[in-house]
C-alpha cells in the first residue's frame, strides 16, 4: 500500500498544521533518532505523526482520510519553532499512541522537557494479552494482517535529503498505530484488562524521562579490571567521548569497548607505540593525550563498591518463594508474562519490608495486588 504523507520542514509549517493536530482527541506518533550509530550523541531527526479518519456514525462514510505528517527536526532546530509540536505533544487532552515509548520518552524529555500526560502504549497492551511476539511488526501483521516493510532500522536518519523509500518506510509505522490500537484496547476490554493497562500507564505519564548519559562503570567488562587498570580505562574513556564529539562519530568509532579495556590492560610503550597502533589518522596525531592519559591513569586508582547482599531469614525465604510460586500460577492461568505480575524487585521489597501485609500490598498496583492477595 502506497501511502502519503506532509513533509514539515519549516517552523511556518509546523504552528499551522500543529493547529490542526490540537483539534484532535488521538494521535499517532513514533521517532526516528540518532542514537550513537553514526554520529555522536543521541538526538532526534524526524517525528512521524498520523491523524485517524473522520467517519459519519451514520453511514459510515469518511469525511476526512486519516492524514500522515513527517516533521524534519533536523531543518527545525530552536526550540521556540519546535514548540507547537511540544505543545500537542504535551496536551493531556490528546492521546498519543507509542509503540515502546522507553526510548522514546527519554529522548522527548530530554529535548523537549517534558511527558505526554495522555499515552497508550501498544507494546505494553499487547504484552497485558499475552502477545508473545511483540514488535510493531509482528503485532500490525496479526491484529491487522498488513505485513510491514523491513530494512531501515539501523538507517542514518541524519541524512539530507531523506530517500523517498525511508520517508515512507518511516510513515508506516504511524500510520497503522490507530486501527492497532483500537484492536488492542476492544481485547483489553473482553478480557477485563483495560484498567490493569491504566493504571501502567499512569505510572509511566507520572515519571520525568530523561535520556540517560553513557556511565563509564556500566562499560560492559569494566568491573572485571583491577583498581589500577580501571583508573587507566576511566582516563581513555574520558578521552575517547572528547575525540568522538570532535569527529562526530560514535565513541566506538574511535576505540572499541573491548580495545579501550585491553589497552588499559597493556598500554602501549609511550608516544611510538601508540602512533603504531591502528587507529584514525586525527587519532593518531594526538598521540601525545592518549599517552598522557595513560600516565595520569597509572597514579590513580578506581575502586567500584559492590553492594552488600541482603540475607534473608529462613521464614523470608519462605515468603518470598510463596509470593513468587503465586505469580507463576497466575501468569499461567493468564497467559501472560510473570515480571508484569509482579517482579523480581517488587517480591523482594515485599518480602523484605516489615510491616503489616496491608501496608505491603502497596509495593504492587492495585490490579496486581488484586490478582496476588
Amino acid at each position: 500500500m502506497e501511502l502519503s504523507f506532509i513533509y514539515i520542514s519549516t517552523p511556518h509549517a509546523l504552528a499551522a498544521f500543529a493547529k490542526q493536530w490540537a483539534k484532535e482527541k488521538v494521535l499517532a506518533i513514533d521517532l526516528e533518532c540518532e542514537n550513537n550509530l553514526h554520529h555522536y550523541g543521541a538526538y532526534l531527526s524526524i517525528i512521524q505523526l498520523s491523524t485517524p479518519a473522520k467517519v459519519d456514525l451514520k453511514t459510515k462514510e469518511i469525511i476526512k482520510p486519516a492524514q500522515n505528517f513527517i516533521i524534519d527536526l533536523l531543518a527545525i532546530k530552536d526550540k521556540k519553532d519546535r514548540q507547537p509540536i511540544i505543545d500537542v505533544l504535551a496536551d493531556p487532552k490528546i492521546e498519543v499512541i507509542f509503540h515502546d515509548y522507553s526510548f522514546d520518552f527519554r529522548i522527548i524529555g530530554t529535548e523537549f522537557d517534558i511527558t505526554p500526560q495522555k499515552l497508550f502504549d501498544t507494546q505494553a497492551a499487547a504484552q497485558l494479552l499475552g502477545d508473545e511476539k511483540i514488535s510493531l511488526g509482528d503485532l500490525i501483521e496479526k491484529y491487522i494482517g498488513v505485513k510491514l516493510e523491513k530494512g531501515f532500522q539501523k538507517a542514518d536518519w541524519t541524512k539530507r535529503p531523506l530517500p523517498e523509500n525511508m520517508l515512507t518506510y518511516a510513515v508506516q509505522d504511524t500510520f497503522y498505530l490507530i486501527e492497532l490500537k483500537n484492536k488492542l484496547e476492544a481485547e483489553l476490554k473482553k478480557k477485563k484488562r483495560f484498567k490493569w493497562l491504566g493504571e501502567e500507564l499512569k505510572l509511566i505519564t507520572g515519571q520525568k524521562w530523561k535520556n540517560p548519559d553513557l556511565q563509564f562503570t556500566n562499560l560492559k567488562g569494566v568491573k572485571s579490571l583491577d583498581e589500577k587498570e580501571r583508573a587507566i580505562a576511566y582516563e581513555l574513556y574520558q578521552l575517547r567521548d572528547k575525540f568522538a564529539e570532535e569527529l562526530d562519530k560514535p565513541a566506538h568509532y574511535v576505540l572499541s569497548n573491548k580495545f579501550l579495556k585491553d589497552l588499559a590492560c597493556r598500554p602501549p610503550p609511550g608516544i611510538s607505540g601508540w602512533k603504531r597502533l591502528r587507529l584514525h589518522p586525527k587519532v593518531k596525531a594526538k598521540a601525545n593525550l592518549w599517552d598522557e592519559a595513560v600516565q595520569i591513569g597509572k597514579k590513580k586508582t578506581f575502586p567500584i563498591e559492590t553492594p552488600e547482599r541482603k540475607k534473608f531469614s529462613i521464614q523470608q525465604k519462605k515468603l518470598l518463594e510463596e509470593i513468587e510460586g503465586k505469580r507463576n500460577k497466575v501468569a499461567l492461568e493468564l497467559g501472560i508474562n510473570g515480571h508484569l505480575i509482579a517482579n523480581k524487585l517488587q517480591m523482594i521489597e515485599y518480602t523484605a519490608s516489615p510491616g503489616k501485609v496491608a501496608d505491603r500490598k502497596k509495593i504492587f498496583r492495585d490490579w496486581q495486588s488484586e490478582l496476588l492477595f
